[in-house]
């Protein structure tokens, strides 16, 4: 994974210049250059904040017996 931003975060981006645009690979197929996002990446300024506690952390699986499905 190169980013955490959400597809639509993304598509966001690229609609204001803002983050690289996609390449046509085949058809309807697109796909992002790796130098291209890192350059971006080395691009942005250093952050001051530190991330949630919570950033990365999955959620927690419940099962059909847990919730009362079933």
């Amino acid at each position: 994974m190169i980013t955490t931003l959400a597809e639509s975060t993304i598509q966001a981006m690229v609609t204001r210049d803002e983050f690289p645009a996609p390449r046509e690979l085949s058809g309807r197929r697109v796909g992002y250059l790796y130098a291209e996002i890192v350059a971006w990446a080395n691009a942005r300024p250093r952050s001051t904040l530190l991330p949630p506690p919570n950033t990365g952390a999955k959620k927690p699986r419940h099962s059909r017996a847990q919730t009362g499905d079933g």
